[in-house]
């Protein structure tokens, strides 16, 4: 029991390393709390795999992104039903036309599974929008994200007044008939 609560401490203790902006964290620490989340990742960790997509999804180690690295760490975790590596994925696979990662079909499948599982969150609502729209399923897409806006405008929604914005961008997007595309460079 001790030995689980301790290795719950360094899972715990690399994610802080990994997705500090502390400056004075410096990038050997970064690398070595990437090599300690690695570990766990190999070991078949869903939510270490999980952090690993992110890591290099959001570029965590000196802004160094890699989208294939992401999608394969994201790809280990949904084998193993992590839901929110699966809304990661799926939002890829819908954003990236005109990379070999756009694959919109998958992305709506795995977006509809988390939606499914999870039907007001208004984050993975965004991205099953996104998907449908990827799909050039413009009605779902603006019918998905009215929805998404309408849960983000709830008073219980912590910071979500500039998210509403956000959303409402990308509802004037489905509106005009277009999908969302994100510029990924690696």
């Amino acid at each position: 029991s001790a030995r689980q609560g301790y290795q719950k401490a360094v899972f715990h203790n690399a994610i802080y390393f990994l997705t500090t902006k502390d400056i004075s964290v410096s990038i050997k620490q970064k690398k070595d709390a990437l090599k300690t989340m690695q570990g766990f990742a190999e070991q078949g960790d869903k939510v270490a795999q999980y952090w690993m997509g992110n890591t290099f999804y959001f570029g965590y180690i000196d802004g160094r992104k890699s989208y294939n690295e992401a999608v394969y760490w994201y790809q280990m975790a949904v084998d193993q039903g992590n839901y929110q590596a699966m809304n990661n994925l799926a939002w890829l696979k819908v954003v990236s036309q005109g990379t070999e990662l756009f694959d919109p079909e998958q992305g709506l499948t795995l977006a509809l599974q988390v939606a499914e599982k999870y039907p007001d969150s208004h984050g993975y609502l965004d991205t099953l929008a996104a998907a449908y729209a990827a799909n050039g399923q413009f009605d779902k897409a603006t019918a998905t994200q009215l929805k998404v806006i309408e849960l983000a405008s709830h008073d219980d929604c912590q910071k979500c007044d500039k998210l509403v914005d956000y959303y409402q961008v990308r509802l004037q997007l489905y509106l005009n008939k277009k999908p969302v595309v994100k510029t990924l460079d690696n």
